[in-house]
């Protein structure tokens, strides 16, 4: 630790100077508060009671710092009046304070002072017990500005002892207040804290470079601070402080629109707080501090109410509390919002894996997606992991290292298909047409011919382009050269034509985040008898499960372990493989977006996103916006739009989000900015939805420079749901 004896003058020897009088200048980071909140509240409490100057503690004089005496003068002796002005905190104060925020169902931090805390050791108690946090405040509460450095290095290291002894847990902040030029540099020398609070200044938590090593701050304040009651020129009356703070509350408030605010409000047990606290009919108690309005949280600030803002910036990262997503309404490529059934299966209680009542779960699933996907297919079951994991399940089971496998590609995964497969360790042919076009399937035909592949893979409908690639007459050309055909059918599943054994697919995955309504993290996966014996025939059980009659491992294994096909069907068929824990939640989801489906009937679901998807379309249409790509092969549940050349599409798909709760999206790859994306699927395939967006968009799109009639998008909406 770098040591600082007083001195005057910066010496520029000493490297540049120390202040920083900049921070984040004009561009503060947004701190992505719980619920999309302007502003955290966080409500802290200095208990300090017994660790003042008393000659009582070996001190040479009574406190004068803060109290309701004026002009207190420091005896050498006892000072009495000054000593039960403290105890009066600790004694009747304190506890006021928690019962006030109890009532409120507010956290606290509590600044403590490690021999106020010891002191007390049932306040400390009932800290602990109501659950709030408890920041180290020095071992004393006295000045440290003149104590010598080994001295001070001594009194934190016998705090934090003192802290730890008493709650069970090492204190993550720190909070002198009385500091030295030295203070820092020993709080980051002792190591684990997460952040001190001794600076006032910002508004934000920020990073400061302590010896070569990052460290939080988390800035406190000494204006919104009841101690302002035995300062000149401070408070008189709790309506005072009361005013003040909410002041404070509404330029924060209002200046969060832009980038969200920390306000502290600090606080204090002793006589001097008595407008504000020993009078909690005046001063309304904390919610009239800091008033409740939607998407306010307020906690302690482990760190920075419960957040943590990375080195070099970035956004503040919750590590305690719990996140409270903000309202959105999901128009974009996926993820939508999930269907409110299934929200409600995914909060379920937990139960083993291999209980019967699971077991059961399990067999209901694969026979629910049998009727997703069409098909009479033994192997169908879901792939714990986003659609991605189903996919890559798919492809390296069914690819084996030199295998010829054929892409067509119509959009970005298709690229995607391509780099899987060749991670597989496949020789990769791809076919490509301009992004906006589909394949037809002569071509398709002629280049299995030229390529002879053990495997075709393809994507149905493509969300980067929004096409859908037909898919009807391609097992039929697959089959007649025996080549296997597999599909990815994430954003297509549920809300457009599909039929596996129709069609003659071997292999399909989805994913549950478009059209089946449910939450990213389950693949749907079925698998033909064909694609089945092809994979079987890889089959390796891992060497700790392996039983007699199990096939040793060889060359040929499958080279993944979790996305091993071959195991999953032994996990979900007779045997129940013990290969992996199953993700029970989602397995709660996966089963109820399969039958809810299953209920409305499939054809009625793709029929709704026909009729939604159409009247998106007339929408956007209606505002004099033009379509991307062939209208003859758009999925039915996504439509793109190109966007106008005088308008800004990252600011238009910000305004909706951050002034309508509405998300649309844009693209990827050379379609990157040139057009949005958006979705009409699952749960959001309704008419309020669609309406919904017109309107905002409609709205969004004058204030940037594209007039269209008013009201004409829902109005062509409306004429297209009249017209079906």
């Amino acid at each position: 630790m770098t040591e600082h004896p007083p001195r005057w003058g910066h010496d520029p020897a000493d490297g540049p100077y120390p202040r920083d009088l900049v921070g984040y200048g004009a561009t503060p980071p947004h701190p992505q508060w719980p619920g999309g909140a302007r502003i955290a509240v966080s409500f802290v409490l200095n208990v300090e009671e017994g660790g003042e100057n008393s000659v009582l503690h070996g001190d040479p004089a009574s406190e004068t710092f803060l109290s309701e005496i004026v002009a207190a003068v420091a005896f050498p002796d006892r000072h009495l009046s000054m000593e039960s002005l403290y105890e009066y905190g600790s004694r009747a104060g304190v506890w006021r304070v928690l019962r006030l925020f109890e009532q409120a169902g507010l956290p606290l931090t509590v600044f403590g002072v490690a021999r106020a805390l010891e002191a007390n050791p049932d306040l400390t108690r009932a800290i602990v017990a109501a659950g709030h946090e408890i920041a180290c405040h020095g071992l004393r509460w006295i000045s440290y500005q003149d104590v010598d450095v080994e001295t001070e290095r001594a009194h934190l290291a016998e705090a934090v002892r003192i802290v730890t002894e008493l709650t069970g847990e090492a204190p993550a902040g720190w909070y002198t207040g009385r500091d030295s030029p030295n203070t820092r540099g020993l709080v980051v020398e002792h190591g684990g804290f997460l952040y001190d609070s001794d600076s006032y200044a910002d508004d934000l938590p920020y990073w400061v470079d302590v010896d070569g090593q990052q460290h939080l701050v988390v800035p406190y304040t000494l204006d919104t601070n009841d101690m302002r009651f035995a300062t000149p020129q401070g408070f008189n009356s709790g309506d005072q402080f009361l005013t003040y703070c909410r002041d404070a509350f509404d330029v924060l408030y209002a200046e969060g629109a832009e980038a969200p605010k920390l306000l502290s409000i600090g606080l204090h047990a002793r006589d001097r707080a008595a407008g504000a606290l020993r009078r909690p009919a005046a001063a309304g108690g904390p919610h009239h501090v800091a008033p409740r309005r939607v998407g306010v949280p307020a906690g302690r600030r482990r760190p920075a109410l419960d957040r943590h803002l990375p080195p070099g910036g970035g956004h503040l990262v919750s590590t305690h509390l719990s996140f409270d997503p903000p309202p959105r309404l999901l128009m974009g490529p996926g993820p939508i919002n999930a269907d409110p059934p299934v929200l409600r299966a995914l909060s379920a209680q937990l139960i083993g894996q291999f209980d019967p009542a699971m077991t059961g779960a399990m067999n209901d699933t694969m026979a629910l997606y049998r009727q997703v996907f069409r098909t009479a297919n033994a192997a169908t079951f879901v792939v714990d992991g986003t659609a991605r994991a189903g996919i890559e399940a798919a492809l390296v089971s069914l690819i084996e290292p030199g295998d010829r496998v054929l892409v067509p590609v119509f959009g970005r995964f298709g690229h995607l298909l391509r780099e899987i497969a060749e991670r597989c360790g496949a020789e990769v042919h791809t076919v490509e047409v301009p992004w906006g076009q589909v394949f037809e399937p002569d071509a398709l035909e002629a280049a299995v011919v030229d390529v002879r592949p053990k495997l075709l893979a393809t994507v149905q409908g493509d969300t980067s382009t929004t096409m859908c690639q037909p898919l009807a007459e391609l097992g039929a050309i697959c089959r007649a050269h025996d080549v296997l055909l597999y599909a990815d059918v994430t954003a297509s599943l549920g809300g457009n034509a599909f039929e596996m054994d129709a069609w003659g697919l071997d292999a399909a995955t989805a994913g549950l985040q478009k059209c089946l309504a449910g939450p990213s993290g389950s693949a749907p996966a079925s698998f033909s008898p064909r694609a089945v014996e092809v994979i079987t025939a890889r089959k390796a059980i891992e060497a700790g499960l392996r039983e007699a009659g199990d096939a040793p491992a060889d060359a040929h294994r499958i080279r993944s372990n979790y996305l091993d096909v071959a195991q999953l069907l032994d996990y979900w068929g007779e045997r129940r493989l013990n290969h992996h824990t199953e993700a029970t939640t989602m397995l709660y989801a996966a089963r109820e977006c399969a039958r809810i489906l299953v209920e409305e009937g499939i054809d009625a679901a793709v029929e709704r996103h026909r009729t939604h998807g159409a009247a998106m379309l007339a929408g956007v249409q209606g505002l004099e916006l033009a379509v991307f790509g062939d209208p003859a092969h758009k999925m039915r549940n996504i439509v793109g739009v190109e966007i106008p050349d005088a308008v800004d599409g990252d600011r238009v798909r910000g305004e909706l989000l951050e002034q309508f709760g509405i998300e649309i999206g844009t693209s990827f790859g050379p379609l990157h900015g040139k057009i949005w994306r958006i979705g009409t699927m699952g749960y959001n395939a309704r008419t309020d939805a669609v309406l919904t967006t017109l309107s905002a968009l409609e709205q969004v799109l004058r204030r940037n420079g594209h007039d269209a009639p008013a009201g004409a998008g829902v109005d062509a909406a409306l004429a297209s749901y009249g017209a079906t």
